[in-house]
């Protein structure tokens, strides 16, 4: 049974093969001066009811770590065979399995939440720029409300100082896009043509917002970033020895041992990408000068980079403008479960 409580964002199974006999981690913090320290696997990347839903009418709030669980379960299993490369490629099933492990995994952390969240405020905005009174009324009355003049005031200050106010999602609405967006994620990283890399000596580390991703600065579009679709190359540590590297779909797949300078390089992906924590096992080599002093922003609007809001001056306020944003209803556990056992 799925702990209430305690919910791990980067799945216990998966640190392990990080970790130490003694389940140790050894864990640099993103953005910090401060040192490494040491942790154990269970205290790693963990969340307080992180994937709890509110469940509209009965139901089991649990479900969703459920369902996660049983997909680390087959994850576990197909990363330990595509580990080995006189078992590669994987089957169809393994490779079905890891793709949605990754899909999810790209999606399920507290950074990506911050994310969804970030974007909802603002798109919710612009809904209220050039607000008119008459034009208030008339939504209200569109979506049901009762247009009396304080709410109409409400919104006519909203529009004129956006920054007093807070748009907030529904506590599922994240979890729902969490699961939606993963799964077509898994699609895009199954397609892709996968090789196995082995390390000749250093060893890989691994971080809490996997896979990473890179493009060659020459080729990447102005005004874009790299994507999911669009990337040469997505990297996923399997353990500290293997990594599974995907290309565009045509190159050939196969298992290669990778020279030395190929393993730092992902290592420096890794670094440059976590959220917050970097995590290798205890013996390995430190990888300090790696690790980004400068905080990553959320996202940039405008080119203008957005960091986290101090929840303590903004006033929530539920979103009458774009009400698909308040979804209520949780996840498709169901959905999620068939199409990684038909993957």
């Amino acid at each position: 049974m799925p702990d209430a409580k305690r919910h791990h964002y980067v799945p216990q199974f998966y640190l392990r093969r990080f970790a130490d006999s003694n389940e140790r981690l050894c864990v640099y913090r993103a953005h910090s001066e401060l040192p490494p320290i040491m942790t154990t696997v269970k205290d790693a990347a963990v969340r307080t009811g992180f994937y709890k839903l509110d469940p509209v009418g009965p139901g089991d709030p649990m479900l969703l770590e459920s369902e996660l669980m049983k997909i680390e379960g087959a994850a576990a299993t197909a990363i330990q065979r595509a580990s080995s490369p006189r078992s590669w490629p994987p089957s169809q099933t393994d490779r079905g399995v890891l793709a949605t492990y990754m899909g999810l995994q790209f999606m399920r952390t507290p950074e990506k939440r911050r994310n969804h969240e970030e974007m909802t405020d603002t798109v919710e905005k612009v809904f209220y720029e050039g607000m008119t009174p008459e034009y208030a009324r008339a939504r209200l009355i569109e979506t049901g409300e009762s247009p009396t003049e304080a709410r109409i005031a409400l919104i006519m200050d909203v529009s004129e100082h956006p920054d007093r106010y807070r748009f907030v999602l529904h506590p599922n609405e994240f979890l729902r896009s969490m699961v939606t967006v993963g799964l077509e994620i898994a699609r895009l990283l199954g397609e892709r043509s996968w090789w196995l890399g082995t390390s000749p000596g250093p060893a890989f580390a691994t971080g809490d917002h996997l896979p990473v991703l890179f493009t060659r600065p020459q080729e990447r579009e102005p005004f874009k970033g790299v994507g999911l679709q669009g990337a040469e190359e997505i990297h996923f540590p399997l353990d500290r020895h293997h990594v599974l590297l995907m290309f565009p779909t045509g190159m050939p797949e196969g298992a290669h041992v990778l020279e030395r300078e190929n393993v730092t390089f992902t290592n420096s992906l890794i670094a440059s990408s976590s959220h917050r924590f970097v995590f290798r096992h205890p013996d390995d080599p430190p990888i300090d000068y790696m690790i980004p002093k400068e905080p990553r922003p959320l996202m940039e609007i405008n080119q203008k980079p957005v960091y986290e809001v101090d929840a303590r001056t903004k006033i929530q306020l539920a979103p009458i403008f774009s009400p698909f944003f308040v979804k209520s209803s949780p996840p498709d556990a169901d959905e999620m479960m068939r199409r990684t056992q038909q993957s």
